[in-house]
């Protein structure tokens, strides 16, 4: 343990030195690639609000880790935990509709059949420049081109457009 100390540090006072603190930036770039490659596929790949908010927390645990504000081996822990609960959450709403709607969020139509639906569109804060900025993103000329358009749970908006055998 005491060769752990020399090389890691051993307080939560911020006092380490540079090579302890090199180390620990070391450990734990390692630490948290082996927590994303362990947890569920999508764990912390930003993909929902779910993803940001646990990417968030487990950054924030890491770097005070990493300068010596908090314990090495108890936030490496704590880092553990927060990414195994979210793996058993994400497990869980696959299973769990209602699970996956309150952690995930739910998909909103925007356009359908070429019309815009402003109330869902204003509610889901989406502007008109929004709307058309996506439309030229996914290279259709304009809304009347348009089945139908989702703002998607990850926060991007899908496009469908309508096929070219209309009457």
């Amino acid at each position: 343990m005491e060769l752990f100390n020399q090389v890691f540090g051993s307080g939560t006072d911020g006092t380490l030195t540079w090579a302890q603190m090199s180390a620990r930036g070391v450990l734990i770039s390692i630490y948290a690639i082996v927590l994303l490659r362990v947890s569920a596929r999508r764990a912390l790949g930003h993909d929902t609000a779910m993803d940001f908010v646990v990417a968030v927390i487990v950054g924030s645990a890491l770097s005070r880790a990493l300068t010596g504000n908090a314990a090495l081996l108890p936030t490496l822990a704590a880092a553990a935990v927060i990414v195994g609960v979210h793996s058993l959450i994400a497990a869980l709403a696959v299973h769990w509709g209602w699970l996956s709607r309150l952690a995930k969020g739910r998909p909103t139509r925007l356009i359908e059949a070429g019309k815009i639906d402003w109330r869902r569109a204003r509610r889901a804060l989406i502007g008109e420049g929004d709307l058309e900025e996506e439309l030229r993103l996914h290279g259709v000329s304009g809304i009347e081109a348009v089945e139908s358009a989702h703002l998607e749970r990850n926060g991007r908006i899908s496009i469908v457009k309508r096929s070219q055998a209309r009457p």
